[in-house]
């Protein structure tokens, strides 16, 4: 694609003012990695919002310069630092460019990323790095002998329809969070009494816990065995967890088990669970493993529960995933691709805004319409046995799992 013209045209759309925390954020801890110049721009982008419409006017590169002082050149390269930090996402067409300001991470999100973390120590040193996130630490609430009374939404408010639900998107946003749905029971009050000291427990911040829960989801670990994980994940320097190192531990300690496991033992997360009998259910709380042992009759590779932890990290629902791997499984043969693959489907399902099991199925069940009927237009084309797909495929395909148990 041919390099930034002067003449050509943006407009800047954000979700949110930055407020004093977050410009101290991008100050002290995005800075150091990308940049002066790229720190200014954002900024520059941000003050061109306007504060009631979170929308610029149309501009032209060559006023950049201006405001920048700087070549076109070096601006673009600017953009690029912001958008491989998430900051910004950029969309053009012909001559307009469209620029998408993203919020910066928390402190937490970005310290515990594994990722930015470790290229901030990089660029100011490990003793800055420890003098830095002391501004960001807060004094919590005590956790340990303490029992958590407090209620829930359902105890306290009577529960009522929600046929007719509501959504609204493009609303304000002060924050980047990233959710992502996870049907797993973590015995928390477990794990914490099981860990010996107090000052481990305070690495225990609501991303590591986020990330935990779906590591010990995915892999099919129990709280003792994600309790071993997690101590070996912690920089007792800067006495931080480090989410990168995390992810790798868990992944070494499954692969271990496998390895340790005889042919004839498969492990499986729930033994003594009896599967429901219908698609729907089987799809919303079958686990990672199950669902994989039961499709190939064996073992779950790692590969391919990597591939499923990172589609849940994504933000899409685990049941969701079950469909999509499931589906995708059934078109290849029962062969699962590499995670380019999934990615780039799991996209377009969110495009098409497939966030539950209900709406996978029905949307699967659409797409295999829709293939019978462009594949019945055309009577001259043979259609190969790996490419026949049925309407009813997973309800036979459950059935006849559930039938070898």
């Amino acid at each position: 694609m041919e390099g930034l013209r002067r003449t050509d045209r943006f407009n800047v759309y954000g979700k949110g003012m930055i407020s004093s925390s977050d410009f101290q954020i991008l100050t002290l801890l995005y800075q150091p990695i990308m940049g002066q110049g790229a720190f200014v721009l954002y900024l520059t982008m941000q003050s061109l919002l306007d504060r009631q419409k979170l929308a610029s006017s149309e501009y032209l590169h060559s006023d950049l310069e201006g405001l920048l002082n700087e070549r076109i050149e070096q601006i673009e390269q600017y953009r690029f630092r912001l958008e491989a930090l998430g900051l910004l996402k950029t969309t053009t067409l012909n001559d307009l460019f469209v620029y998408e300001l993203k919020n910066v991470l928390s402190a937490d999100q970005f310290v515990n990323d594994g990722v930015l973390g470790e290229y901030l120590i990089q660029s100011i040193t490990r003793d800055r790095f420890k003098k830095i996130i002391e501004i960001f630490k807060i004094k919590t609430a005590p956790k340990s002998k303490y029992i958590e009374i407090s209620k829930s939404f359902d105890e306290v408010f009577s529960s009522i329809s929600t046929e007719d639900k509501t959504i609204e998107n493009d609303l304000y946003s002060s924050k980047n969070n990233h959710h992502y749905q996870i049907a797993s029971r973590f015995d928390w009050r477990f794990f914490l009494e099981s860990i010996p000291r107090e000052e481990d427990k305070a690495c225990l911040s609501e991303v590591v816990r986020n990330k935990i829960v779906n590591l010990a989801y995915v892999y099919g670990l129990s709280e003792l065995d994600m309790k071993d994980i997690f101590l070996r994940s912690i920089d007792d320097d800067l006495h931080l967890c480090n989410l990168g190192k995390l992810a790798v531990e868990t992944r070494n300690y499954f692969k271990m088990q496998s390895d340790f496991l005889p042919p004839t033992e498969i492990p499986h997360t729930t033994p003594n669970k009896e599967l429901p009998k219908d698609t729907e259910t089987y799809l919303k709380t079958a686990t990672p493993i199950d669902l994989l042992q039961t499709m190939s009759g064996g073992r779950a590779s790692a590969a391919d529960l990597r591939t499923m932890e990172r589609l849940i990290e994504d933000g899409m629902d685990s049941g969701v995933v079950n469909v999509l791997v499931a589906f995708i499984a059934n078109k290849k043969g029962g062969h699962l691709p590499g995670y380019e693959y999934f990615e780039k489907v799991a996209l377009s399902w969110k495009r098409d805004k497939v966030e539950s099991v209900d709406t996978a199925l029905d949307y699967v069940r659409h797409l295999e319409a829709k293939y019978e009927k462009d594949t019945s237009k055309n009577r001259f084309v043979k259609k190969s046995p790996k490419d026949d797909i049925k309407i009813d495929w997973l309800d036979e395909y459950v059935d006849s799992v559930l039938k070898g148990l």
